[in-house]
């Protein structure tokens, strides 16, 4: 009944980022694993490390609802079980294109606040760096209530996957109200891109200009981190433009959902490997968690001081 022809491109473009996305998925959660560890609060007990956590969560959680929403039934090869009744519309797909959105707008808002944290720590005055640390907890918490005012739509409208021939199914939501997924995620997009911009060129300015801003290189090491999370996600950002303004061409729209979802891929499971590479704490703590070094309980001497 729903045929799609399982040609070699479409199985590669399915098996591959699953070979890949599962050892991401294992380093990622051994990344915030040893983050929350006990035996290394003095370390990473500071706002960048809470929010890289809870970024980390947020990230899994895109890239899982990414895979159950988008890839699996596009790539053809569960076409059946997606035309079931109970599985194409009702309940099932309202909740999994409600949740993906909701931690797709999650995800963009605490970038933001990884970014902010890099201008507050780095570039201002202790006394703001104070009132962050003192208030993060709120900001977090609305930053993850804030989301719920751009989806709610999709719980009221309802969401089904819709079944296009010879291709696969893809997910889609009834437009309640008039509302527009797609113009809502733009809109986000360029908003929050364009001030993570100035924000990452503000901190830019005084790290260059600023002869203590750039003492505590271990700080400035995080900021290249950040940037390189904001540069892929910019990258996503300028593919949702041009699937936007592509409407409804099919032939377009098929490539931009292939490169989206690799450029997905890099945003949601690189952050752990940015880490491992820019700070030479999270790379000490790793050796002695599967014990790569020698050394008996945590030298201090070989980690980064905390700020």
């Amino acid at each position: 009944m729903y045929s799609v022809a399982l040609t070699t491109e479409k199985q590669l473009l399915f098996y591959i980022p699953v070979a890949y996305s599962i050892p991401c998925y294992a380093f990622y959660i051994f990344t915030i694993y040893v983050l929350s560890m006990r035996s290394f609060k003095n370390y990473f007990d500071s706002t960048f490390f809470t929010l890289f956590k809870v970024q980390g969560v947020i990230d899994m959680l895109v890239h899982v609802l990414n895979w159950l929403t988008l890839r699996i039934p596009f790539s053809g090869l569960f076409n059946e079980f997606f035309g079931e009744p109970a599985i194409e519309r009702g309940f099932f797909p309202t909740f999994l294109v409600f949740l993906y959105y909701y931690a797709t707008y999650a995800q963009i808002f605490n970038l933001t606040l990884v970014t902010l944290n890099r201008l507050v720590i780095i570039a201002l005055p202790g006394y703001f760096r104070i009132l962050w640390i003192t208030y993060l907890k709120y900001v977090v918490a609305i930053t993850h209530i804030l989301p719920s005012a751009l989806t709610w739509h999709v719980l009221a409208g309802g969401a089904y996957f819709r079944f296009m021939p010879g291709q696969g199914w893809a997910s889609t939501n009834n437009k309640f109200l008039g509302i527009r997924n797609s113009l809502y995620v733009l809109i986000v997009i360029l908003i929050t891109s364009a001030l993570n911009l100035v924000v990452n060129m503000t901190t830019v300015f005084f790290i260059v200009s600023k002869k203590k801003c750039r003492k505590n290189w271990s700080e400035i090491k995080l900021f290249f981190l950040t940037v390189s999370m904001f540069l892929i996600h910019l990258m996503e950002a300028i593919l949702q433009i041009y699937a936007y303004q592509s409407g409804s061409d099919w032939a377009v729209m098929k490539v931009v959902f292939i490169l989206t979802s690799f450029v997905k891929d890099l945003t949601c499971l690189t952050a752990p490997w940015f880490l491992f590479i820019t700070s030479r704490t999270c790379r000490r703590a790793m050796c002695q968690v599967v014990r790569w070094t020698k050394t008996n309980g945590t030298d201090s001497s070989l980690f980064a001081k905390r700020s």
